[in-house]
This record gives C-alpha cells, structure tokens and sequence, in this order.
C-alpha cells in the first residue's frame, strides 16, 4: 500500500482512542518522498510573554515504499510517540531516549507492532511511482557540450538539445573558442545543470573532465 493523507488520519485517530486516552489532537499530516527516513514529527514554537508555545504539529510519512499496512502504521506509531511526548511538554533523555523507549515497549507488547529507534529497509518494495522515476533517468541522455578556450579555460554545458544547431553555428564564429565537443550522457550530476539555450556554462578543471569523461560518449556533429 501507498499512504494517503486521509488513511494517515484514519489511523491517527484509531491509535490515538487506543493507546493514547484519545489524548491528542489531530496533527496536521503529510507525505514525503525520502527513501531514509520513514517518517518525522515537526512542530513549530513561539515565545509568547516569557513562555514557549509548541505548535503545528506535523506527522509526514514517506511514500517512497510500497508497505504493507503493518509497516506503516508501525511508523504512524513510532511518530505519535515523539508527539504524545511533545504535546505533554514533557523532556526526554534524547530524541529516542528513557520516555519513548518506555511507550514503544509498552506498544510493541499490546500490538506486536515492531516499532523499533531505527529499521532496516533492505528488503522493502520500492512504490511503483519510485521505478518509472528511476526508468525515466536511467533513459534519459544529457546533450553536454564541453568547450575549451584560448585562455586555456574550460567551460562545460548541459545545451537544450533543440538549440544544437545554433550554438554549434555561434561556437564557430566565436574566436575566443579553441575547440569543442559534444557529448552525450546519463550521468546523474547533469540533473542539476541548467540546460541552456546560449554559450554558457559552469568553469571546470581538466582533472574533473577526465573524471566524467568516461560517462560521456562523444557526439558527431556535422554543422550544414
């Protein structure tokens, strides 16, 4: 199962009459992307005539991972611990420390329910939304243009592949430029370079060109 805001609600509240005295007031709630954390409790404080008032609270969990219902509300859970502890004002020995420790204990014998400081996902499923992201990547191909001036700099591109022509007619005209070459690559680092329509680009060292060199294959560009 993928978690939902409204299944997170739904399980809050069930967990909360049961374990909690109903105690807690709904939090708000949302869902993260993040593979290594499972789930978080934030909250917000503000000073208020000498004291420090908690609030918005906020329980997210990922939807990294395709759960069984147990795992995730096992980490709805783990969370209400952290807030139940906030929420009363009360201070624990650490952020997992004698007060959560007690809970989870007293939880996992009532329920079964696995809530532990930490948890091993190494044989988690990956939610499906996860694997057409990583398909898209492992498909996508970055036109890199990598260009060497006559000061000896060089300077390197992630170039809008519709605008290949006319930079490479602007790269022949331009005399401040020695030489260039065009590349192609799946190299994950060139996710974050702007993809750019002019003669622009990030300064770069020869030793980090040999570096993604080998991630690079050289493209043939015959300019008509």
């Amino acid at each position: 199962m993928i978690v939902s805001i409204d299944w997170m609600r739904m399980n809050f509240r069930y967990f909360n009459q049961k374990y909690f005295e109903g105690f807690l007031p709904d939090p708000h709630f949302g869902i993260s992307r993040s593979r290594t954390r499972l789930g978080s409790m934030t909250l917000a404080k503000t000073r208020l005539g000498g004291r420090i008032i908690t609030h918005d609270f906020t329980i997210k969990v990922t939807t990294y991972y395709d759960m069984t219902e147990k795992q995730a509300q096992s980490i709805v859970l783990h969370e209400m611990i952290h807030y139940d502890i906030a929420y009363r004002g009360l201070r624990d020995t650490s952020a997992h420390g004698v007060l959560f420790r007690k809970k989870m204990k007293e939880l996992n014998m009532l329920g079964n329910w696995g809530i532990d400081v930490t948890s091993s996902i190494k044989d988690w499923k990956v939610a499906d939304w996860v694997k057409m992201r990583q398909k898209k990547h492992q498909l996508t191909a970055f036109v890199i243009l990598v260009i060497h001036l006559t000061s000896d700099k060089l300077f390197i591109s992630r170039a809008n592949p519709k605008f290949v022509k006319s930079l490479e007619r602007k790269l022949n005209s331009e005399p401040s430029v020695i030489a260039h070459e065009w590349y192609v690559s799946n190299l994950k680092e060139f996710e974050q370079y702007p993809q750019v329509r002019s003669l622009r680009g990030r300064q770069l060292a020869k030793a980090e060109l040999q570096r993604l060199l080998p991630g690079m294959k050289a493209l043939q560009f015959e300019n008509k």
